[in-house]
């Protein structure tokens, strides 16, 4: 909820939060204010870390990409849909469905925006989180990319239910959800697990020996009641994550989680590919202009990387 508007947080009036300026979503936001208002929300060091585009920083890159998202987002004749907003003081996490042409067929497209605020309430870093399948052929492009923080602090069903993903424990991790619990994920494609049998299928994936991914929590954000965590995922002893992410589990009135939605965003293999909209530049000239050219997926052939 990065930009303009109400003191409501998820309906309710909150206390804690009257300091801060108003806020809108971020999408409608660059689609309805004009760059020149929306860098007046930002800190001069503002960073944008976009999937499709890759890093936005900077005052002149900033007006840039609000103009090219703009636009992007006109010509795919976007509908966004807002969808649960985690608010703290200090970082917000926002959740909205794109619903947009690609490629001549509408597709959704399924974000979590993440905005850190400084110590004055202005922006300094937004991070973008979607899976790149409804947009790419070849879906690793640009990471957002965020640090570990050694001291992050987690709810006790969180972490019991990352512990026991480590431990590769099906009925521990079971033991963390309600009955009727809804997981979403985003790896290949967007789906909802509800049945336990479901979850238990979910989590008891068969995975090659010695390359269970290792997971390293960078980030959580938590109003008491859904605690949201950015985290990084490493596979075959690669010292560069495979994927980013952000996951939001809400908790239910038992305590134990009764919903649970992931935004993963996969990195490239080679760090030296070109960015998505390097590559697509000459294959859309109208989209040249800007950094965010749409690539229908049936451009098979097309490499995009990540940065």
């Amino acid at each position: 909820m990065p930009w303009f508007s109400e003191k409501l947080v998820n309906g309710y009036p909150s206390a804690s939060l009257q300091s801060l300026p108003p806020a809108v979503p971020f999408y409608q936001g660059i689609l309805d204010q004009t760059p020149a208002d929306l860098l007046a929300c930002c800190a001069g060091d503002l960073r944008i870390h976009d999937p499709r585009v890759g890093d936005v920083v900077g005052a002149s890159d900033f007006v840039d990409y609000v103009t090219a998202t703009r636009e992007w987002l006109a010509l795919g004749d976007a509908i966004l849909t807002p969808g649960f907003v985690l608010h703290t003081a200090v970082r917000s996490v926002e959740e909205v469905v794109l619903d947009l042409t690609v490629g001549g067929e509408r597709q959704e497209l399924r974000c979590a925006v993440v905005a850190e605020r400084d110590a004055e309430h202005r922006l300094s870093d937004i991070r973008i989180y979607h899976s790149l399948w409804p947009l790419f052929t070849n879906h690793h492009v640009s990471t957002p990319a965020i640090h570990a923080d050694p001291e992050v602090q987690l709810p006790a069903v969180v972490r019991d239910n990352l512990e026991a993903r480590a431990a590769d424990d099906a009925d521990a991790i079971l033991e963390t959800y309600e009955d009727g619990a809804a997981v979403q994920t985003s790896a290949s494609g967007f789906r909802i697990f509800t049945r336990r049998e479901e979850l238990r299928r979910l989590d008891r994936a068969a995975t090659v020996p010695g390359t269970k991914p290792a997971v390293t929590i960078c980030a959580a954000t938590d109003d008491g009641r859904t605690c949201a965590i950015e985290y990084k995922v490493t596979h075959f002893s690669r010292p560069e994550p495979d994927q980013v992410g952000v996951t939001l589990f809400e908790r239910g009135d038992s305590g134990r989680i009764r919903s649970e939605r992931s935004y993963l965003v996969s990195c490239g293999l080679n760090a030296d590919q070109p960015r998505a909209f390097e590559r697509t530049e000459s294959l859309k000239p109208a989209f040249a202009r800007s950094r965010s050219a749409l690539v229908p997926r049936e451009l098979q052939g097309l490499e995009v990387g990540c940065e």
